[in-house]
């Protein structure tokens, strides 16, 4: 209501393709709607559009108070350091040494399915290095998989070994066959210079700094208003 209200004030209107996007943002809500819900609400579809107006004119006051703050981008993209977020884009082959009964409880192979995996793992080797792809290898056997994992050293997203020895490779190089406590797995790595991670940290870290600058101003604004709460119509 506040932001909503220094919008007006500064004149601030929205643009056809603005008026456009909160209509089709409102009938997508309207539309999820239950008949109970807006029979116990009394939502009309043109309110929920006046919702998401005037939501969107107040999100430019928001940034109209963000982009006037002094913020240092540069010192804070300087904090976060690049090798804390190398990143590893890879591809793999994976046979599961593990397998799970119908209430998803973890449940042990038995020998033969062990060795009917490493079987598996190890033809699926001699194909990578025959030149096959592995959209190929996997039509040929059900029991491997294919993925795309990305990971930043040592987030524990993946396991250990896969880590050591994807973080090993050269891009464009196979592994040999990767023993895991999960399964077998062959990985490819795809690329190691990606910024990605690296990029959405230190977005966030200036998103963190551009909260607390607004949260300081928002507080000032509040003190302009006489702010009464209708505790009746929330509960």
């Amino acid at each position: 209501e506040i932001l909503y209200d220094k919008a007006v004030a500064a004149k601030y209107t929205l643009t056809d393709e603005e008026k456009t996007s909160c209509a089709s943002y409102a009938d997508q809500i309207y539309q999820a709607l239950t008949v109970d819900q807006l029979k116990v609400t009394g939502l009309m579809k043109d309110v929920v559009v006046k919702i998401y107006e005037k939501m969107t004119l107040a999100e430019k006051y928001y940034t109209f108070i963000t982009d006037g703050l002094d913020i240092d981008k540069k010192a804070i993209t300087a904090g976060v350091k690049a090798e804390d977020y190398k990143q590893f884009d890879t591809k793999c082959l994976y046979v599961a040494t593990t397998k799970y009964d119908e209430a998803n409880k973890a449940v042990e192979m038995t020998a033969d399915e062990l060795k009917n995996a490493e079987k598996s793992i190890n033809k699926a080797l001699k194909s990578v290095k025959a030149g096959d792809d592995f959209a190929t290898i996997v039509a040929a056997d059900k029991t491997v998989l294919t993925n795309d994992i990305t990971f930043v050293s040592g987030d524990k997203t993946v396991s250990a070994e896969y880590e050591k020895s994807a973080s090993s490779l050269k891009v464009g190089k196979f592994s040999e066959v990767v023993k895991a406590a999960e399964g077998y797995y062959i990985i490819q790595l795809v690329d190691n210079a990606s910024t990605a991670s690296y990029d959405t940290a230190v977005a966030d870290a200036i998103a963190v700094v551009q909260s607390e600058g607004f949260n300081k101003e928002y507080e000032k604004l509040k003190k302009e208003y006489n702010i009464k709460i209708d505790e009746k119509v929330w509960d």
